[in-house]
């Protein structure tokens, strides 16, 4: 079956920029005020969903039952930690190849998108200068409800001009992969192989791939 590809649509933490240690580090923090040890496997549980969904999922592993205010306080503490991290990032910080790829998907007249469940995905990419590489941008200040919930993907095509099943989204997360899929867009994976193996396509890094091989691999498909 022939799928016209017209659309690139990136995820942002693990896809543009490692970000998730940074994310990982500040739920630590945030945990050892309230006496609870969150570890790494904890964060796999956190993997693309925002920000009040993960400290509800971090409540639940602690055992806790706050009033709205008091998550409202947690959520505000976590920023300020996590802010404070990535204060220093540049865009050395993006993953390799990226930046190249996305060049040679506009050379390639295909629009580019971010969306993202993070509140900070618009303004982390703003302080790499590295916006001027997307047509659109979303983020959860825009899109409230956060993946899997496939929103953000309707939105950021609806704002590209792109019907959903000529987009490929790259996703490195489980709840990201089933957002896009459930908006109706194709998926390529990168990262964890259980967090991302339903997507249609996987890749090991954007150094491995051009914006053509996924334009090929879509078009002759039997998917």
């Amino acid at each position: 079956m022939n799928h016209k590809i017209l659309a690139f649509i990136f995820d942002l933490d693990g896809i543009i920029v490692n970000t998730t240690n940074y994310h990982y580090l500040s739920w630590k923090k945030l945990s050892q005020s309230f006496n609870f040890n969150f570890r790494e496997k904890d964060n796999e549980l956190l993997k693309g969903a925002n920000r009040t969904t993960s400290l509800n999922i971090l409540l639940k592993l602690a055992g806790l039952e706050l009033t709205p205010s008091e998550k409202n306080f947690l959520l505000e503490k976590k920023n300020e930690i996590y802010l404070d991290l990535i204060k220093h990032m540049t865009v050395n910080d993006t993953l390799p190849g990226v930046i190249n790829f996305i060049e040679k998907a506009k050379s390639n007249t295909l629009k580019t998108g971010l969306a993202s469940s993070s509140k900070n995905a618009i303004a982390t990419v703003r302080r790499l200068h590295i916006d001027v590489l997307f047509d659109k941008m979303l983020d959860a200040n825009t899109v409230i409800k956060g993946k899997p919930d496939p929103k953000v993907y309707r939105e950021i095509a609806k704002s590209l001009q792109v019907e959903t099943n000529h987009c490929v989204v790259f996703e490195d997360a489980a709840n990201g992969i089933e957002a896009a899929r459930k908006a109706g867009m194709w998926v390529v994976g990168m990262g964890a192989p259980e967090q991302i193996k339903d997507a249609h396509m996987t890749i090991s890094s954007f150094l491995d791939v051009e914006p053509k091989d996924i334009i090929d691999f879509f078009r002759n498909s039997g998917l």
